[in-house]
């Protein structure tokens, strides 16, 4: 590249992977309840933290990943419609029932602006709680960062 030139911006392509994000195969069956958040409202110094039920619906014993993404509803800059942002793993017996607690401080909500530094953006906020990226029953919440 030589100086002075102006790069192109990358084209995004519609090209879908063969498996989402997280996306894994089990013995058994999970499912996700009951999602609820500690508060819906928080300061830009705040955590986001999510509780959800997981239950082995199955016929044997078997490990589920839960994952919190989060997405900005509206942002000054472009940005991915969702993050990983925590996730956690456990083993449940056939019918047990297990609430798992994930917590996000508000400052992994930042994204960079080169007027300011790392900037969390009060907004709207999506908190999404699935098994993997793509899971059609995924549970979803709002949450308001002032």
């Amino acid at each position: 590249m030589t100086s002075g030139t102006a790069t192109a911006k990358p084209e995004r392509d519609d090209a879908t992977p063969a498996f989402p994000f997280g996306f894994g195969l089990s013995y058994t069956t999970f499912e996700l309840a009951n999602m609820r958040l500690a508060q819906d409202t928080i300061g830009t110094d705040g955590a986001v933290v999510a509780t959800v039920d997981v239950t082995n619906t199955g016929d044997r014993a078997g490990a589920e990943v839960v994952q919190l993404y989060v997405g900005a509803r509206s942002s000054a800059v472009e940005r991915v419609p969702k993050e990983l942002k925590a996730f956690s793993k456990l083993e449940l017996a056939p019918g047990e029932t297990r609430s798992v607690h994930l917590a996000v401080p508000a400052s992994q909500l930042a994204h960079y602006d080169g007027a300011n530094g790392w900037t969390v953006e009060p907004g709207e906020y999506e908190v999404i709680v699935g098994r993997h990226s793509l899971d059609d029953q995924a549970l979803h919440a709002q949450l308001v960062i002032q």
